[in-house]
């Protein structure tokens, strides 16, 4: 399956067309200057807005691309989302195509779609990947990159595909992964070769999230703070608003006094103040200590049962779905 997106852009269409890209650290990751010293500069950013890969759904990756040159330029870019479900590589491949006009700056988030994963009930890790060529006009060289996620099972656990925010993650990532662990495998299999690498969730920095609600429909949980949702982009508010609705679970703390879901512009009715099941959603307000730490164990427990209370994980047993089917 091939998607193919014409994309044209110039320095009055986007936001983002000036300044850094992002400063999330993980995720695919490309810097080129084409250019030579001297020469008009040409030159690319491109970079993941979210960490770590949604079960299912899209990955929002943005790029800017600066052209000096006295011609119009146009860039390929080629991704592959595969996964493991079952033992097998199932692929999807889409394409996107950026022109950046002469002398100008361009600038877009990719929706990359990503290959749905399946539970194969035994317990396994799954995993899911994207691969990116970007192909450059010529004469200039490609590029290339990858990402792969891990999604941690332990059967009949899976753990739900998370994004949080950089603020949460610096002083409590670690606690976070190895409190997944625990819930996952028990504590008396620390160090098990069959735990592989768990992890909480994927990190985003509030300043950068991207403002299309199908770069956050893969996840079932998002945790930040009321700061965080203050320095969000105005679309990336409404689209996390239209996410909740549509079934995620919204997990706000709460640092600045006289905060409320009603204030947050997440429910209209007062009475709600700090926990609230918008549409087919859920939305949670907690207060975060003084120190930013948070007790990791109560969180991961938080997660899971509000995920639970929307539906569950993205990642599903086809077995399982099907099975009254089959008898």
């Amino acid at each position: 399956m091939r998607l193919r997106f014409a994309i044209l852009l110039t320095l009055s269409l986007h936001g983002l067309l000036t300044g850094t890209v992002s400063a999330q650290t993980g995720g695919l990751s490309i810097r080129e200057t084409y250019s030579k010293s001297g020469d008009p500069v040409v030159s690319l950013e491109m970079s993941s807005l979210f960490e770590r890969l949604p079960a299912s759904g899209y990955h929002p990756v943005r790029v800017k691309i600066v052209n000096d040159s006295p011609d119009a330029l146009t860039w390929q870019f080629d991704f592959e989302s595969s996964d493991q479900s079952f033992g097998k590589h199932n692929r999807l491949n889409s394409q996107f195509s950026v022109t950046c006009n002469a002398r100008s700056v361009a600038g877009v988030d990719l929706i990359v779609p990503v290959m749905s994963i399946f539970s194969n009930r035994y317990g396994n890790e799954l995993q899911s990947s994207i691969n990116v060529v970007v192909r450059p006009p010529a004469p200039f060289e490609t590029s290339s990159d990858q990402l792969t996620t891990e999604i941690s099972t332990a059967s009949p656990k899976i753990w739900p595909s998370v994004i949080y925010s950089e603020r949460i993650k610096t002083p409590n990532g670690p606690a976070l992964d190895s409190a997944t662990e625990d819930h996952l495998y028990g504590p008396s299999s620390r160090g098990s070769s069959y735990r592989g690498n768990t992890f909480f969730g994927g990190s985003f920095v509030a300043k950068f999230m991207p403002d299309d609600w199908r770069a956050y429909c893969g996840y079932d949980a998002c945790l930040l703070t009321d700061e965080d949702w203050n320095e969000l982009p105005p679309g990336a508010r409404n689209a996390l608003r239209k996410w909740n609705r549509l079934g995620g679970a919204l997990i706000i703390y709460n640092t600045i006094p006289g905060t409320d879901l009603k204030t947050l512009g997440l429910v209209e009715d007062a009475g709600e103040s700090s926990a609230a099941d918008p549409g087919w959603g859920t939305a949670l307000l907690k207060p975060l200590p003084s120190d930013g730490r948070l007790e990791a164990a109560e969180v991961v427990k938080m997660v899971e049962n509000a995920v639970k209370k929307t539906g569950g994980g993205r990642v599903s047993d086809l077995r399982q779905n099907f099975l009254s089917s089959w008898k």
